[in-house]
């Protein structure tokens, strides 16, 4: 047990047990966290990065539904200093992007694989960032080591909130995309070499979804070989809803939709959005996601020459059938755990 500045303190827990993945046969495997990984809680625009002083309310404002109900998302940018080459230091707002994405999906991968823990009842994970930064470059996501800090200041900087509108039940999770993040020490946190154990909590949501066990295998390894920011996003989707996979049974959507609820957002030209859903899931095809898709136009009914929307159906390749039978066993034998809280 280790102890942290002020009264923290860092212990293993049963839930944190029941988060981990020790069977060597899974060994290819993370969790994908029920409505936190479908949050378009991500900033994919080329300017995530700005000018305090250049905007009035820099607060992004998203919906979508999941499982039938509506939700709004606001996220707030990271307010991170910088020093200029004159030895000012500035100020500039970042979004959390793909690299806090990346990162932010090793921490997680730690956390299933022995290096969960509690701090305070919230879930956290132990690590270093020299583990950071082995991990990212086996996976061939390669960072500098100022880039890790920064990616790591943006998540403990940076706000999520996600409210619930519709249904008779009022819920809303708001924090942090990291949460109490330690160094050792701030000193050590700033000027911390490679190996400076740190820890950090996740998000209010994930702690959440942990302790009503709705986490669900799937493939960190196919997840890392992604290259496309939306192909990722599509298949942490279908790794979590498309439970009963097979060539009866389509992952089907619509394009607007879709988009609209991701962290892409749509684009002004429909021929752009089909070309962005075309990409994604040919790189699912390439990964052995999908078998095939088709995707079907919906033309304007005021002009037949005008594609408005497009219906999209996607066919499972056999060996991601076999991935998600091993998550739906994986789960059944989650819910015949004891209550953690008993």
């Amino acid at each position: 047990m280790a102890k942290k500045p002020g009264s923290d303190v860092i212990n293993p827990s049963r839930q944190m047990q029941l988060f981990e993945i020790l069977d060597s046969r899974d060994s290819e495997f993370s969790n994908t966290v029920e409505l936190y990984d479908a949050l378009p809680k991500y900033y994919w625009g080329e300017q995530r990065e700005l000018d305090p002083a250049s905007i009035r309310n820099p607060v992004i404002t998203r919906h979508f539904k999941s499982r039938g109900a509506e939700y709004s998302v606001k996220i707030s940018p990271a307010i991170i200093e910088r020093e200029a080459k004159d030895g000012v230091l500035h100020s500039v707002l970042i979004y959390p992007g793909p690299r806090e994405e990346i990162v932010e999906e090793v921490l997680r991968r730690y956390a299933v694989s022995g290096s969960g823990r509690e701090i305070n009842d919230e879930a956290g994970v132990v690590f270093t960032i020299s583990q950071l930064r082995r991990e990212l470059a086996r996976q061939k996501h390669t960072f500098r080591y100022d880039e890790i800090k920064e990616s790591l200041l943006v998540m403990q900087k940076a706000h999520l909130e996600c409210r619930r509108l519709s249904g008779d039940t009022t819920e809303s999770f708001s924090g942090t995309f990291l949460g109490r993040t330690y160094l050792t020490t701030r000193k050590d946190y700033l000027n911390s070499d490679e190996n400076t154990k740190g820890f950090t909590t996740f998000h209010p949501l994930v702690t959440h979804s942990i302790r009503s066990l709705t986490f669900r295998l799937y493939s960190y390894q196919i997840s890392m070989q992604i290259r496309s920011s939306l192909a990722r996003y599509i298949y942490k989707r279908m790794s979590h809803y498309w439970t009963q996979a097979s060539e009866h049974n389509p992952y089907e959507f619509k394009v607007v939709s879709y988009l609209e609820a991701s962290p892409r957002g749509l684009s002004v030209r429909m021929k752009d959005n089909l070309r962005a859903i075309r990409n994604a899931l040919d790189e699912l095809k390439k990964r052995d996601v999908l078998q095939d898709y088709y995707l079907e136009p919906i033309k304007s009914k005021e002009d037949r020459r005008v594609t408005k929307d497009a219906e999209v159906r996607c066919y499972p390749h056999p060996t991601f059938i076999a991935r998600m039978k091993r998550a739906n066993h994986h789960q059944k034998q989650l819910r015949q755990q004891p209550d953690p809280a008993d």
